[in-house]
């Protein structure tokens, strides 16, 4: 799974952007880094259902020692936590504006007309704005 120097030559795909909602290229360069993530946000089972790309079998290896060491094999939610932790750290001050203008200072303090400030929001929301991750 760890990248290799030809990893970072690939060709970007090109397309093109028809609506505001559509992706650029730096989406689509991305797009292959989210497999692992999202397949650590899965935790254990899914990182087992996986096993041939995470822990592959030794060459000698005996079918049932890879089953028992795979059955051994853990994924400790330490991403799910840092996620949390880094999206509690966004909101935990508030926002501090100097220099700025009355318009970008008002839609900074009502985001959705609601009265709702830029840092606040859900984690959900956070956590995909922080880490462009689609909310299931």
């Amino acid at each position: 799974m760890y990248s290799t120097p030809a990893a970072y030559d690939r060709k970007v795909t090109e397309r093109r952007v028809a609506q505001v909602g559509d992706p650029n290229s730096a989406w689509y360069a991305q797009e292959p880094h989210w497999v692992l993530i999202e397949d650590l946000l899965q935790g254990t089972y899914g990182m087992r259902r996986k096993h041939r790309r995470y822990l592959p079998q030794e060459p000698r290896e005996l079918d049932e020692s890879y089953d028992n060491r795979l059955a051994r094999s853990v994924v400790p939610p330490y991403y799910q936590r840092l996620e949390r932790m880094l999206a509690g750290m966004l909101t935990r001050k508030p926002v501090k504006l100097q220099d700025v203008s009355d318009a970008i200072r008002e839609q900074l303090f009502d985001v959705d007309m609601q009265g709702n400030v830029v840092v606040t929001g859900k984690d959900a929301q956070t956590q995909a704005a922080m880490f462009a991750v689609t909310i299931k």
